[in-house]
């Protein structure tokens, strides 16, 4: 979804997803345990994909339940680390 609350669960430590249109695109990261890693993978191939932290999460220096601040292109991967039990933190590849 484009919304926190609309977008779909990870339930996995890798998760390759498709965005199939503009406005269905958001992913939702587990609850965060301290060092867990997420892979995501957007394997497109046109619209990106926002990435939002569980309930009252963050990632890197955004706000509560705020998306990532870069969306994950299409083709592109991005590890999102936690570093507690709040705070990602993202790792971009290629």
């Amino acid at each position: 979804g484009s919304t926190q609350l609309g977008a779909t669960p990870i339930t996995t430590l890798f998760a390759a997803v498709t965005t199939a249109t503009a406005s269905s695109k958001g992913v939702l990261l587990p609850v965060a345990v301290t060092g867990m890693e997420v892979e995501i993978y957007n394997k497109g191939p046109t619209f990106a994909t926002k990435v939002y932290p569980n309930t009252h999460g963050k990632i890197n220096a955004g706000s509560s339940n705020a998306a990532d601040g870069t969306v994950l292109s299409a083709l592109k991967t991005t590890v999102y680390h936690a570093l507690d039990t709040i705070k990602w933190v993202t790792m971009r590849g290629a």
